[in-house]
């Protein structure tokens, strides 16, 4: 994982990273910390909304931030206007994208990220972690992985053009019959879970997404999608993939003290959207 930071780590540049209140990126933190002359050149931050309600990501953020001598700052992920994050969705997002929540957080650092070719935010997103799906169908092994039935979004076709809603259909419905298969034909779903991970959740929502949001603006690392990083994780039994048992057994003996800051259960406080549209719900029609 040194390794691995170090190869996407520029000599010059500013550095950001995303810090939230789970494992992987305080781990990251963590090996910056040894690479960097200066903490002082590390920019981390943890996007969240309105007033901290139980333990949210930032607290423990803020702390990891402290240990490591970062600079931190807590940027607000969503500034009220429903309407104004709709479109900045479908302009950023070009209507290939996940919806981002945080989109307002992305456009407030944006600037100061793309001052330079030679900065870099990284990211941590770890593969590997042999997550038990509710049932162990693969219908439920697909729906870990962000795979859902046409069904899905069938009250939106009406819609569209009855050829173009046709084709949608089939196209949909074929590839979800060959991963039905695919998923079927793991006997651990936790094995199916991770390679499935990696070749649809990965590439179709995680990788899309941060082409659309994030990549405009500045150069993406993630450490944990190195291909050593990729190869040692899949190579390990699934009992010590499952809950990133190894990893969080290693990590903590690399960094006793960030460890020992306590993980943030609940992550960072989103919006209400149900709220949201409520209470905007005559701005929202005008749009559409």
């Amino acid at each position: 994982m040194r390794s691995s930071v170090e190869r996407r780590l520029g000599r010059s540049g500013e550095v950001y990273v995303s810090l939230s209140g789970g494992f992987e990126s305080r781990a990251v933190g963590g090996f910056l910390g040894e690479l960097v002359d200066d903490p002082l050149r590390v920019h981390s931050f943890t996007y969240h909304h309105g007033a901290p309600v139980g333990d949210p990501d930032a607290g423990a953020a803020a702390k990891v931030a402290a240990e490591l001598g970062y600079r931190h700052e807590i940027i607000e992920a969503y500034q009220g206007g429903l309407v104004d994050a709709i479109a900045a969705n479908a302009a950023a997002g070009q209507g290939i994208a996940n919806f981002c929540m945080e989109v307002d957080a992305w456009k407030a650092l944006g600037p100061a990220m793309s001052e330079s070719d030679q900065n870099v935010l990284f990211v941590a997103e770890i593969p590997g972690m042999a997550v038990a799906a509710k049932g162990g169908t693969p219908e439920s092994v697909l729906a870990t992985v962000d795979v859902f039935p046409i069904a899905t979004i069938e009250s939106c076709l009406v819609y569209l053009d009855p050829e173009a809603s046709d084709a949608l259909r089939f196209g949909w419905g074929d590839r979800s019959t060959q991963l039905h298969a695919q998923a079927a034909s793991y006997p651990d779903s936790r094995v199916g879970h991770d390679h499935l991970y990696l070749d649809q959740r990965l590439s179709n929502t995680l990788t899309l997404w941060r082409e659309c949001f994030q990549m405009p603006h500045v150069r993406v690392a993630n450490p944990f999608l190195d291909n050593t990083v990729v190869d040692l994780m899949l190579s390990l039994p699934v009992e010590l993939r499952a809950q990133k048992l190894l990893y969080r057994q290693a990590i903590a003996e690399a960094f006793p003290d960030l460890f020992a800051i306590p993980i943030s259960p609940g992550g960072w406080n989103a919006p209400d959207w149900a709220h949201e549209l409520r209470a905007n719900a005559e701005s929202v029609k005008d749009l559409l």
